[in-house]
């Protein structure tokens, strides 16, 4: 592993269950962490934080605010970025990098500027992972505009996130990096016995075809009630067919809607519905077929990869990535246009008429994903990405090795932040407090005043204390 530090700032950390955008950047934690040494920042305590420390990787708990208007620009946009790239925060957050000196800062989601902001500020490369599709709007561009002029690298989950970036004429930035999986982190070997002991719980027979619909959070725009509608559709025709809800009731005025129609319609023993497990591998083995009826343009087709790994077929809305992803393994025939019910029941039926058609679809899913989406294609472009990226550090590394020649040894200095420091051989040491610095001797008017940029080129030291009092 190298010696070079990465911080990884997450938009958000959720106490109850990971988002499909925390997952990835779960995933991405541990496979950067083969190369670099991470530490993930986050608002709050949360389960992407308690998986992280479980995975051994360091955790910051740092809030700050995050730019929605860039998720769905209006005309406030430029407006709002001034306001936030001339608060205070974007200071503060210098300070955090210049305490732990990474090499390089990856900042997660379209809405998170505040740390590619106080990064650019220090000349420390910004990764910028986007992981949602921006909302069309007139200013739409200027979003991208603004993400391409703070970020090194801007890295998609998919070319249908990065599509405002290509309309805006912004390319030479955008690189890919699909998500994956780790195959051993499934369990296959226990799949089977999963199955049998879940179904069982279940009540389902094994002559029934389970038909899987699944959601962190159980809301309009993941398609919940056009799931039900679905199943209402089906249920007559096909009285093989179960139907599985597995989510959490995020809108409980909607969920206790969509239960009083199931409870009406006269097929609610045809349903299963349990809470959403971020342990996938005790859900996706029960289904027999898997639907994702997202109602907006999604990032990534997380779900549907995920059924793909776990060999289910998988029909999805035609909505952004969702597509993409069923295009990409050869599923052209199973992507539905966003919202058409009766073509749904159309595909669907077509694969619960066929034992062999879904016997079929189910290995070639497996198989595809695997060649497209795993992990041996996820490393290569992984290994790709940090070929280009290391030379570029190891050009900020000879252009700090001169700076570190220009200010003399026991200078006091301070950036654009309101920290002071003190250069001991080729280190910036902090003071914590004033009352620190004017212990050791420090007189505020031989203080020299310099950039962030400046700074970023010393190493941190140990901050100055009674324990560790400045050299001679």
């Amino acid at each position: 592993m190298s010696t070079r530090k990465v911080m990884l700032f997450a938009h958000l950390c959720n106490p109850q269950h990971m988002t499909g955008a925390e997952k990835l950047l779960l995933f991405q934690l541990k496979e950067w962490s083969n190369y670099f040494s991470c530490t993930l920042v986050v608002p709050e305590e949360g389960q992407l934080a308690d998986e992280a420390r479980f995975a051994g990787i360091p955790v910051i708990i740092y809030p700050y605010s995050l730019h929605w208007r860039s998720y769905e620009p209006e005309a406030d946009f430029l407006a709002e970025t001034d306001r936030l790239l001339n608060g205070p925060e974007v200071s503060h957050l210098a300070n955090l990098l210049h305490m732990h000196r990474p090499d390089l800062v990856v900042s997660h989601t379209c809405v998170n500027f505040l740390p590619a902001l106080a990064a650019e500020r220090l000349g420390i490369p910004v990764c910028w992972c986007i992981t949602e599709r921006m909302k069309q709007t007139p200013y739409t561009h200027q979003a991208a505009t603004m993400i391409d002029r703070y970020a090194t690298w801007v890295v998609g989950i998919s070319q249908t996130v990065l599509e405002p970036f290509h309309a805006a004429g912004l390319t030479q930035k955008l690189r890919i990096q699909y998500p994956s999986w780790r195959h051993e982190e499934l369990e296959p070997q226990l799949w089977s016995s999963y199955r049998q002991e879940r179904r069982s719980l279940f009540s389902v027979a094994d002559s029934e075809i389970l038909i899987g619909y699944l959601a962190s959070d159980l809301i309009t725009r993941k398609g919940f009630e056009h799931f039900i509608a679905l199943a209402l559709k089906l249920a007559p025709i096909y009285p093989q067919a179960r139907f599985l809800i597995a989510g959490n009731p995020t809108d409980q005025a909607l969920y206790q809607s969509c239960m009083e129609t199931i409870h009406l319609s006269g097929y609610a023993s045809r349903f299963v519905i349990q809470p959403y497990s971020s342990q996938i591998q005790y859900i996706y083995p029960v289904t027999d077929v898997v639907v994702v009826l997202s109602l907006i343009d999604e990032g990534f087709g997380l779900t549907a990869l995920e059924a793909m790994a776990f060999a289910k077929p998988v029909i999805v809305y035609g909505s952004g990535a969702l597509g993409e992803v069923q295009a990409a393994v050869g599923n052209g025939h199973f992507i539905v246009p966003t919202g058409d019910i009766n073509r749904l029941v159309q595909v669907i039926s077509q694969l619960l008429e066929s034992d062999g058609l879904r016997q079929a679809t189910a290995s070639h899913n497996q198989v595809a994903a695997e060649s497209m989406f795993g992990i041996t294609a996820y490393r290569a472009r992984l290994n790709a990405f940090f070929s280009e990226v290391e030379p570029h550090l190891q050009s900020i590394d000879a252009f700090s090795a001169g700076v570190r020649q220009t200010l003399p040894n026991g200078a006091l200095v301070q950036g654009n932040t309101s920290a002071v420091f003190r250069l001991e051989w080729g280190l910036k040491r902090p003071f914590p407090n004033q009352e620190t610095f004017e212990l050791y001797g420090g007189n505020w008017a031989h203080i020299i005043h310099t950039t962030d940029f400046i700074l970023q080129a010393f190493p941190t030291g140990a901050p100055i204390s009674a324990a560790h009092p400045p050299s001679p």
